[in-house]
């Protein structure tokens, strides 16, 4: 515009979004993905340097659908004309619900916050039947949402509210027409890189030499997988003749286990620990959950030792690679302690611990000893599984390292 001679302009900035309101198949879950970066340097000693590359992880969503009549219809021509644009994807496994109705006009919405995925700044939605409305957070207080323009329609108690993320589809997407009037897709949406993360809430853990803990059990319905490497090169001069020598000084294990998540505190405190791990970037002491050690006699307390049967547990070098042991009692929970010596004693192990024990172990108590390695998480991204919205499963593969 010209006013008065002068060339006056403003700019307008914003993302419009579609909402890709289409409910996913139950029946086969919604995988949660976060996925860091970390640039890894390894010596010949197996000792290594990690860098975090990227602060905040990225998260993706994949699941199916299976839609019939007019929403298969609507679905196909969001898709076909914003394919190549950003979507407002609701995170279906924290879906909550409003406690007070929220009439025409309300900029403040009744709603129970705590461990869901709510952010300042983040987008969410309400649905009563077929009425949709998407809405920014503004402020969030104890169990109320303040957002940045009110709402259209009137919504009763009860309506549901999901938090939403700004996400893409792949550049390739596809989808099956079963009849006529029957689609079925399997969806993956990419979350654009948010500041705030809800998500992943801080927490003080339980250490050990600067260390995290990792006490978690797993669950037993799935083996754990253990994978025995060791690096080596080999030269194969294809005449009966071959050169191998070790690229590292000793093996690197690896262990997969699968946890399942049981309501929406336990699923905090598993991502707390997931934000602190930052994928393969920080070490933890990692509860192997089996037994691996036949104690003899009383652990002391107070005392550093403690003796183990014969079963060549003298081969591990504390020295080479930190090793810790998880004594899991019936009246003091798990006593993690770390090994600093082994030394063969006729037919049993005597070892020696770094710290002294804080309470007495005897026999007729110890449920187990497992194998604690220092271990980090062997990828960066971790998959996670939503059965239903409290409940999850998650499987994790730590390879031991040397600190």
């Amino acid at each position: 515009w010209i006013v008065s001679g002068v060339s006056v302009g403003f700019e307008l900035s914003a993302v419009r979004i579609v909402p890709f309101f289409y409910s996913p198949n139950w029946r086969e879950g919604v995988t949660e993905s976060l996925e860091w970066r970390t640039s890894i340097s390894q010596s010949r000693s197996g000792q290594e340097q990690r860098q975090r590359i990227r602060s905040k992880p990225r998260r993706a969503w994949s699941y199916s659908i299976q839609i019939h009549g007019d929403r298969a219809r609507a679905v196909f021509f969001d898709v076909t004309g914003f394919q190549n644009r950003v979507f407002g994807v609701p995170i279906w496994a924290d879906r909550s619900e409003l406690t007070a109705e929220a009439s025409s006009g309300a900029s403040v919405l009744q709603v129970r916050t705590s461990n869901k995925g709510f952010a300042v700044g983040g987008v969410l939605f309400v649905r009563s039947g077929d009425t949709i409305e998407t809405h920014e957070v503004d402020v969030i207080t104890g169990t109320t949402l303040s957002i940045k323009k009110p709402t259209t329609a009137t919504f009763p108690v009860g309506a549901e509210v999901y938090p939403g993320a700004v996400a893409k589809l792949p550049q390739s997407a596809s989808a099956r027409r079963i009849t006529d009037d029957l689609m079925q897709a399997s969806i993956e949406f990419q979350a654009i890189p948010q500041d705030t993360d809800p998500w992943l809430p801080s927490s003080s853990p339980a250490t050990l030499d600067g260390f995290e803990v990792i006490d978690r059990r797993p669950n037993w319905a799935a083996p754990i997988g253990i994978t025995f490497e060791y690096e080596a090169d080999e030269i194969d001069y294809l005449s009966g003749i071959s050169l191998r020598a070790p690229s590292r000084e000793y093996p690197s294990s690896m262990f997969r286990m699968r946890y399942m998540i049981n309501g929406r505190a336990d699923m905090s405190a598993f991502r707390a620990m997931l934000g602190r791990l930052a994928g393969r970037h920080t070490a933890a002491w990692v509860n192997i959950h089996s037994s691996d050690f036949s104690v003899i006699g009383t652990v002391v307390s107070g005392g550093t030792g403690a003796s183990f049967a014969d079963n060549h547990s003298d081969l591990i070098n504390p020295a080479r690679h930190p090793v810790a042991v998880a004594f899991r009692t019936r009246s003091n929970g798990t006593v993690v302690n770390r090994l600093s010596s082994l030394t063969v004693n006729g037919d049993q192990i005597d070892a020696q611990f770094t710290a002294a024990f804080p309470v007495q172990i005897q026999q007729s108590d110890l449920i187990m000893a497992s194998f604690c390695p220092l271990c980090r998480l062997a990828a960066d991204r971790v998959s996670i599984r939503w059965l239903t919205n409290e409940l999850a499963e998650c499987e994790l593969a730590f390879r031991m390292v040397s600190r």
